[in-house]
């Protein structure tokens, strides 16, 4: 989920370089509100590694953002805050924990006045095998384990 100054849209999107030029397009038209030598705010849950660090990397590029990165692995976010420089910060935080979460994001909120831009891509690892074989008639399948959806969606 994207939101931008309070207007919400979902969308799925295949990250390549011109996929990710396009997404960050739409989005510097869509923050014009402010004026141009205002640094714009960002919140990238995931962005230690991946999809994540790839979109902080592509608006550090950019120029004129604040990037906020947001993960569970320390070492690798401190690196990657390190490697994006000056404009990017790491928080530790578990996005599966509601207090934990806004606790974070109200710290990013009060620190700037405002967020700009978040993109929900935090990532868990499934437990269970998708193949895994259940026996018919011995009653209905197991619930699924939803946490690796869930993990964006709720947060």
């Amino acid at each position: 989920m994207v939101s931008l100054n309070g207007d919400t849209s979902t969308a799925s999107v295949i990250l390549n370089q011109s996929g990710l030029d396009g997404l960050l397009t739409t989005l510097a038209t869509a923050t014009n509100v402010y004026d141009a030598d205002m640094t714009k705010v960002a919140l990238i849950t995931g962005g230690a590694s991946g999809m994540g660090l790839e979109v902080a990397k592509a608006l550090s590029k950019r120029g004129g953002w604040q990037i906020n990165l947001l993960d569970l692995n320390a070492e690798r976010g401190e690196e990657a805050a390190s490697s994006l420089g000056k404009t990017a910060k790491f928080h530790q935080t578990d996005v599966g924990q509601y207090k934990a979460l806004s606790t974070t994001f109200d710290n990013i909120f009060k620190s700037h006045g405002r967020l700009d831009f978040v993109f929900a891509n935090a990532g868990v690892v499934e437990r269970d095998s998708f193949y895994a074989h259940h026996p018919s008639g011995a009653g209905p399948p197991p619930a699924p384990d939803l946490r690796s959806v869930d993990i964006d969606l709720k947060a």
